[in-house]
């Protein structure tokens, strides 16, 4: 009876709050699960698994809810809803940790600076670790560890047939290890825990530069010429604000050094003065000391606030913007609101050894596109803009990231087409019935 308290079905008491609960976006899609079950631990997983098998319906997960299109609400379905399975544990002396997905990247990150450990979250404070490992986990640090899945070393998983298994690269159930490691929406069972590496925590080091509209093409190819081969870490945003700039968007690049000392980090961040239009920059600041949670939460979190509606778009290219720049410089000046595009050197010429992963595909250069607004009535022209902007650069793209990814309406390639082949050979084994949905948008599902 005390599972029973957990499952809201569809028309009954606080079902709509429930539904709209597990979505980031104001802009909540008409879709309505048939059960909502709020799961604790993994008995309840097991026992969500089997309510979807005894009356014959699909399954979506969602631990954080933080992607733009709740890709996790789906007609008809049973979703199991991760947010209350938050805890944690840490094993200083191993250099290891276990986490339940519905715990907050930033607050298993604070958890950790308290033992002097690391591990590469996600930017956003409220992403939680449950889909940003699962899609493969673009985060900090991201050079020197690569995709964040790759320092997971085991899951716990509910499969389609209600079995808790445990999963090494070594046992049985390697493959869902390697599935659990990039697949994102297409996943096909629950991770329950994740059991992950620790690194040693280092400063981290930020300088800040703020340049006008007219240097945007200037700033995004000085990123993209020294970001593949230094070991600092490039977050820019692309936004208005007529306070600085009054004919375009500004362009905010931010460079961290994680290093020992900050000394190191001087040395390492004095490759950003040979910018180009280093002297129109219109604020600069150099090798300031900061933390990752100050840093998410004053040049990050506020461009995804609550109460606003989002739609989101995303490139890996290696493209020269000499094809590109003028497209992003449309982008820019037709945004409106907190819209925005950023950017990371996520790709590097001397990358991180790898763990055998799904995540694949990804290239030198990322950039995410986002309209974001207030007014419903803007829904079908926002949405519009970012469509055909995102069909310009199509081209110029060699796939996209599962985390900005708007599969829905363009599906596009976000893996390799081995692994991609792979996914669908062990979804068929481990998910004959088609239990578990897969990704938004997919031709023929």
């Amino acid at each position: 009876m005390a599972f029973q308290r957990n499952v809201v079905r569809k028309g009954g008491a606080g079902y709509e709050h429930n539904r709209r609960f597990t979505a980031f976006s104001d802009r909540v899609p008409s879709k309505y699960p048939e059960a909502i079950v709020t799961c604790r631990d993994e008995n309840d997983v097991v026992a969500a698994v089997k309510i979807a098998n005894d009356e014959g319906l699909q399954i979506s997960v969602r631990s954080g809810g933080h992607h733009w299109n709740a890709n996790h609400l789906r007609d008809g379905v049973v979703l199991i809803d991760m947010h209350n399975m938050s805890d944690y544990g840490v094993d200083v002396e191993a250099n290891t940790a276990w986490a339940q997905p519905g715990l907050r990247g930033s607050d298993l990150n604070k958890a950790l600076l308290e033992v002097d450990r690391f591990f590469p979250t996600g930017h956003c404070t409220d992403v939680c670790i449950g889909g940003y490992l699962l899609q493969g986990g673009v985060g900090w640090d991201n050079h020197r560890y690569g995709p964040a899945c790759g320092s997971v070393f085991a899951v716990d998983v509910v499969t389609a047939d209600g079995q808790l298994v445990h999963a090494t690269d070594d046992n049985e159930y390697a493959d869902l290890l390697w599935a659990a490691r990039g697949a994102g929406a297409g996943f096909f069972g629950v991770v329950t825990k994740y059991y992950i590496n620790l690194y040693p925590r280092r400063l981290a080091i930020n300088s800040l530069y703020l340049f006008p509209s007219d240097c945007q093409v200037d700033v995004y190819r000085f990123a993209q010429q020294v970001g593949p081969d230094t070991p600092t870490e490039i977050n820019m945003l692309t936004f208005w604000n007529t306070e600085l700039d009054k004919n375009g968007p500004v362009v905010a690049m931010n460079a961290m050094a994680h290093t020992d000392t900050e000394e190191q980090a001087a040395e390492l961040l004095k490759i950003y003065d040979d910018n180009p239009v280093l002297d129109k920059a219109l604020v600069v600041k150099r090798n300031e000391l900061t933390s990752l949670s100050e840093t998410s939460s004053t040049g990050v979190d506020v461009h995804y606030m609550e109460q606003h509606r989002y739609a989101g778009d995303c490139i890996w290219t290696n493209a020269s913007l000499d094809d590109t720049g003028p497209i992003f410089q449309e982008i820019g000046k037709t945004m409106t609101g907190q819209s925005h595009i950023m950017y990371t050197n996520f790709g590097s010429n001397t990358p991180a050894e790898r763990v055998p992963m799904a995540f694949s595909g990804d290239d030198l250069q990322y950039y995410g596109i986002y309209a974001v607004w207030e007014d419903p009535a803007q829904d079908e022209d926002r949405r519009a803009w970012l469509l055909s902007h995102m069909k310009k650069l199509e081209p110029f793209s060699t796939g996209i990231a599962l985390a900005d990814e708007n599969l829905e309406n363009r599906w596009t390639k976000f893996m390799s087409d081995e692994n991609f082949a792979r996914l669908d050979e062990l979804r068929a084994k481990y998910d004959p019935n088609g239990r578990f949905v897969q990704w938004l948008g997919r031709p023929g599902t």
